[in-house]
């Protein structure tokens, strides 16, 4: 691993993003949605995913 490439992220309440990053995660590894089409939701349609979880 290079930790050239590693940026450290400020210690804050999770946001908008984190939320659908953390949901897209738990439907993965729950076997709900397969990890490509997690993939490309999160590619693509972040805040149409927010708005259905919060």
């Amino acid at each position: 691993m290079d930790t050239k490439n590693l940026w450290p992220k400020p210690k804050s309440p999770p946001n908008k993003k984190d939320r659908v990053e953390h949901y897209l995660h738990k439907q993965v590894y729950s076997g709900a949605m397969p990890l490509a089409q997690a993939q490309k939701k999160a590619g693509t349609d972040l805040y149409n995913i927010y708005t259905q979880i919060r």
